[in-house]
């Protein structure tokens, strides 16, 4: 077990989510002071890209509840700060309560960073691997921006995938 560990270890600690950063000189940075300025209604949908993968919420519910895409185009984000470590999300759906999320994180670099989330898959020869995800909310101009990155791999009787890649995106306040 020890021997596993020793080898895991480097593994874990280069593959983790580390969102890179993007000069943005139209960022409205976050801080103690302002952080509410997030809060707000928001479009679900990027105007840039159409499609399920794009949306607001199933970037940051890591694509479930597929059944709640039905009406993507008639759905709203609001985002409301409960402290300055807690964010409140909720999906609406034509002023109607569909989903509601808390999230923890911090204000950081003029953004609102979630804790990271990581999930280690230890069944070897099963399956192994890991998940990690991480993701920050900040503000363009009045418009939300989203970056997220994700790194996984994942090994099962011998044949493996892996993929490391960051989105953003942009969604228009309401």
């Amino acid at each position: 077990m020890k021997r596993l560990a020793v080898l895991l270890f480097p593994l874990l600690t280069i593959g983790c989510a580390v969102i890179k950063e993007t000069d943005r000189p139209n960022l409205n940075k976050l801080d103690q002071t302002n952080y509410q300025n997030l809060n707000g209604i928001y479009l679900n949908y990027r105007k840039d890209t159409i499609g399920v993968r794009s949306l607001f919420w199933f970037q940051i519910d890591k694509y479930k509840n597929w059944d709640l895409a039905k009406n993507w185009t008639e759905q709203t984000i609001r985002l409301k700060f409960i402290n300055q470590r807690k964010l409140q999300l909720a999906l609406y759906e034509n002023e109607r309560l569909i989903k509601q999320k808390n999230i923890k994180g911090k204000l950081k670099d003029g953004y609102f960073y979630r804790r990271p989330f990581f999930i280690l898959y230890p069944i070897v020869p099963i399956i192994f691997g890991y998940d990690t995800q991480q993701y920050r909310f900040g503000l363009i101009d009045t418009n939300l921006i989203l970056d997220r990155k994700e790194h996984y791999w994942v090994c099962s009787f011998g044949f493996g995938e892996a993929s490391n890649k960051q989105v953003t995106g942009v969604f228009e306040r309401k």
